[in-house]
């Protein structure tokens, strides 16, 4: 029982996935970022952590460099695991146009 509530954090690789992309719009940025997740030992192992992704809504972005600041709220995550981490901090992105 004391394992279950236990404090425990674990480090995830997680898929950068944009949304609401615009047709003729061509996004690079990294697959995929390391995130450190802190919770209850019980919930961290109920975690899908193949399905946990980072949601980037596209309509955000500008043409050329962007510099997106990561957060929770990327993440949906269930309200018990908080992001303590993330490497790297930051996520840059290209977008340019393709037709």
């Amino acid at each position: 029982m004391i394992n279950k509530s236990h404090a425990d954090d674990v480090w995830i690789e997680a898929p950068v996935c944009f949304y609401e992309t615009a047709q003729g719009l061509k996004i690079a940025a990294p697959d995929s970022i390391k995130i450190n997740l802190t919770g209850k030992r019980a919930d961290l192992r109920l975690l899908d952590t193949q399905s946990t992704a980072i949601h980037i809504d596209s309509r955000t972005l500008k043409k050329g460099e962007n510099k997106i600041a990561l957060s929770d709220k990327q993440m949906m995550l269930p309200e018990t695991i908080k992001v303590t981490g993330w490497a790297p901090s930051h996520l840059d992105v290209k977008v340019e146009q393709t037709s």
